[in-house]
């Protein structure tokens, strides 16, 4: 019960900076989707434009690698079998744990997500100290939904066909397919994502001329939209 509550004031204090930071009338764009579906490309296309823009998966890696707040957290709840000698999070061996088992996905979402939103909320305050046109940020979907449209004034889905996902996942990380496979099984489902989404952005080629006309197309949109 002591976990639980822990749990609730952290996201309280959360939304009290989160709270704080919308009164100074910026405007924040989320990019949504699943493992493979080029966020962290669509995020980077905007940076290239001159957009400011957070990283949410370099912030988890940070968290993950040594001498990152999740180490310690991470290894009193799933046990030494999942840390490196260098005292970084196997991620692949964490993952053959908690994408097998829901109870321990969400309990690693509970100590993860909190520090990638402190983390967020963080980079947010210094960012909008100069003023940008927008913020993008890529983001995991917190399991609450509220936080995430309490936030963003625009919700964006990079969507991709689950097939070409799992073709870029298994080119880009060397890992197993039978683990991709449970990765995309236990995340958010497309149809999930839609709701969620003001925009829905296709990102299924691998074209780069394409994809680079999509992000200039966003950039347009967004600034209209403001």
């Amino acid at each position: 019960m002591s976990h639980q509550i822990d749990d609730k004031e952290k996201m309280n204090d959360l939304r009290s900076r989160l709270r704080r930071i919308k009164h100074k009338k910026n405007f924040f764009v989320a990019l949504i989707g699943g493992i493979g579906s080029g966020k962290s490309s669509i995020l980077f296309g905007l940076k290239e434009l001159g957009v400011e823009t957070v990283n949410t998966d370099q912030i988890s890696r940070k968290l993950l690698s040594t001498g990152g707040q999740a180490v310690d957290l991470i290894e009193k709840k799933f046990g030494t079998a999942v840390i490196n000698k260098d005292r970084s999070v196997n991620r692949k061996k964490l993952g053959a744990i908690v994408f097998k088992n829901p109870t321990s996905l969400s309990q690693l979402e509970n100590i993860i997500h909190p520090l990638i939103w402190n983390e967020v909320v963080s980079v947010v305050e210094e960012l909008i100290a100069t003023e940008p046109p927008y913020i993008a940020i890529e983001i995991p979907v917190p399991k609450n939904k509220e936080l995430l449209s309490d936030f963003f004034d625009l919700i964006v889905f990079i969507s991709c066909d689950e097939g070409i996902r799992k073709k870029r996942v298994l080119a880009r990380d060397g890992i197993a397919e039978a683990y991709v496979d449970l990765i995309i099984k236990n995340q958010t489902s497309n149809l999930d994502y839609e709701v969620l989404a003001d925009i829905v952005l296709d990102n299924s080629s691998n074209n780069l001329i394409e994809l680079n006309e999509k992000v200039h197309e966003l950039n347009n949109k967004v600034k209209q939209m403001k």
